[in-house]
Formats: C-alpha cells, structure tokens, sequence
C-alpha cells in the first residue's frame, strides 16, 4: 500500500513539473513576466491624455464585447460536449453545433482584430514600434501574428507577436 502511494505522490510530482515546464514554453513565460513587471503604457509610448483615453474607452468596451463573446462560446461548447453524449443526437446536429461553436470562434478573432485596427489608427508609426519593444524586448519578429508561423503558433514558446502588426 505504501508503495502504491509512493507511486502515486511521484507521478503527481512529475505530471506537474512537466505542466510547469510545457506552460513556460508555451507562451507561458511572457504573460507570467508581464504580471510580475507591469509597465506604464502611457509613459513608455509616449502616449498624449487624449490617445490614452481613446484607448481606454476601446480597452473598456472591448472586454465587455469579448467577455459576452466568450460566454457564448462556452456555452455552445458545453452544449456540443453534451450532445455529444446524448443518445439519439444525429451527426447534423453535431455538426450544427460545431458550426456555431466555430463561428462564435471566428467572431472572437474578429474582435481582437478589430481592437487592434482601432488602436493603430489612433497610436503614430513611432509608438507602434515602440510598443514592440516594450512588449516583446525587441523589434516584432513576426508581423503577421502568432498563428502565422510554421508551426501555427503552436508549441513555439513566445511567438513574438506584435499585437498591432508592425514590422521590423
């Protein structure tokens, strides 16, 4: 019984340090470095009060689209995970769902695009490769976002995306 539980304790151990180790190679790493060292926008942009309220009224209506956006995706989820077990549920009902499920996916990155079109009309060609080098620690590598790459975004650890498309 011991044994059994020794057994048990190790394989938890290791299943969690390889979570770890996967969550920082996976884009992990820079959203753990952005909360642990926060940045004023306003100041390392250079941005005038004007450009920063602009921001800020987009950021606000933004999260309010997005989080009503996410909870009907995760209902429609939920709903497609049911259906799948529900006994008697035709493949076009299946796929009924799946379709609302991916369009509300769609939608989603519609907005976030949408968002970041909003934001680059309003910040000058200087703030725009500032905001690379402040979010990224450099130059964006990879303009053309982070499912653009070879292996789509995927396990490439920080793609070095550059939220509002500005080049090297």
């Amino acid at each position: 019984m011991k044994s059994k539980l020794v057994v048990l304790v190790l394989t938890l151990v290791f299943v969690f340090a390889a979570i770890q180790t996967a969550s920082a190679g996976w884009g992990g790493g820079q959203s753990m470095k952005m909360r642990q060292n926060p940045v004023n926008m306003t100041d390392q942009l250079g941005l005038t009060a004007e450009q920063a309220a602009k921001i800020r009224q987009l950021q606000e209506s933004q999260q309010k689209a997005m989080t009503e956006l996410q909870g009907k995706l995760r209902q429609a989820r939920f709903e497609l995970r049911q259906l799948s077990f529900t006994p008697g549920a035709t493949e076009k009902q299946l796929e009924s769902k799946a379709a609302e499920v991916q369009k509300l996916q769609q939608q989603k990155l519609e907005l976030m695009q949408q968002h970041r079109d909003q934001i680059r009309a309003i910040l000058t060609d200087e703030q725009l490769a500032r905001w690379s080098e402040v979010r990224n620690g450099g130059p964006c590598p990879n303009p053309n976002g982070p499912m653009s790459g070879p292996m789509g975004g995927r396990g490439a650890g920080n793609s070095g995306f550059c939220p509002f498309g500005q080049t090297r």
